[in-house]
């Protein structure tokens, strides 16, 4: 090959490396500033691969699930101050509830779907009129 040909096909190969050669690339390749050397050794990498499969052995289907919860960084999440600052909010709500009201809530102990249905309880009101007595009403079937 001739010389101006090789210095065109040098050109091109570079034009071509310079197009995929992105900011992020480049700053991957600034990383590569360390000699082989000085890298882990084969006994470090084995007690990484030992403590990775220790690991996986503990992370079970429920944990993975659980770790699948916690996608949002904690910055994302209120401060003390942010959370705490709603102080007029809390004592109101407070103040609204009573013992009887605690007491009821602690009684909601189950979905309302599980509950009756007016469908499924049969009650009848007839009111029974006599002279000599007062009106009543029979609750039954």
């Amino acid at each position: 090959r001739s010389s101006s040909a090789a210095v065109a096909g040098v050109q091109t190969d570079t034009t071509s490396l310079l197009g995929r050669l992105t900011a992020i690339r480049a700053g991957l390749l600034d990383n590569l500033d360390a000699a082989v050397s000085s890298r882990s050794s084969s006994a470090a990498v084995a007690g990484v691969q030992t403590d990775t499969t220790s690991l996986l052995g503990r992370l079970t289907a429920i944990r993975a699930g659980l770790l699948d919860n916690l996608d949002a960084a904690v910055s994302s999440r209120a401060t003390h101050a942010e959370a705490t600052g709603d102080t007029a909010g809390t004592t109101t709500l407070l103040g609204r509830l009573t013992a009887l009201r605690a007491a009821a809530i602690d009684l909601v102990d189950v979905a309302v779907s599980t509950r009756a249905r007016p469908s499924d309880v049969a009650i009848t009101v007839n009111p029974v009129v006599n002279v000599t007595q007062t009106p009543r009403i029979e609750v039954g079937p």
